[in-house]
């Protein structure tokens, strides 16, 4: 399931988080880096003055240091000027 949560004066997106339910079975074991495994993202949403995205993070997994690890915490620059 996904849930979205908007901020009420701007309704911009804060946050996404996407849980799965429960699973007994013990096949297959996989290693698995989420901090809860039932949470299978959690993102957080950091905006500008303008509401352009400038940081997205994802909480659901434990920092891995590692070259092919994806990161979990993503920065986003702008142009202060808009063209056509």
């Amino acid at each position: 399931m996904t849930q979205y949560d908007y901020d009420l004066k701007t309704f911009r997106l804060q946050q996404i988080r996407t849980t799965r339910p429960a699973d007994s079975s013990d096949f297959p074991q996989r290693r698995s880096n989420l901090q809860n495994q039932f949470i299978v993202q959690q993102l957080l949403y950091t905006y500008d003055p303008v509401g352009n995205i400038t940081e997205i993070e994802d909480q659901a997994y434990k920092p891995v240091f590692s070259p092919m690890a994806s990161p979990s915490r993503r920065a986003f620059t702008n142009t202060t000027r808009y063209t056509d």
